[in-house]
């Protein structure tokens, strides 16, 4: 159906399947509120495993969008769980 589907290329129909190694987060959502949170653990568990990284990396590794990567990276930032680096990198704290 085309009821919430973003149109992007490489979808097969299998949420949440961008081919990025399994890494995407950007599924089914409930409101929202559960991609987000799976969003979230994935981000911090990508920055754990690689270390700093720039915005364009991450976002491809992640096989996200870069708004929302960005909205993301905003929360986790406030939050205290990563650092903004110069450059548009960022990294645990």
């Amino acid at each position: 159906g085309q009821d919430g589907a973003d149109g992007a290329p490489g979808q097969d129909g299998a949420p949440g399947n961008d081919g990025a190694d399994g890494a995407s987060c950007s599924g089914q959502t409930i409101d929202g509120v559960g991609v987000e949170i799976s969003c979230n653990g994935q981000v911090v568990d990508t920055l754990r495993k690689q270390g700093d990284l720039h915005i364009n990396d991450l976002a491809g590794l992640m096989a996200l969008p870069i708004y929302r990567l960005m909205a993301i990276l905003v929360e986790l930032d406030t939050k205290g769980v990563i650092t903004t680096l110069p450059g548009c990198r960022y990294s645990l704290k």
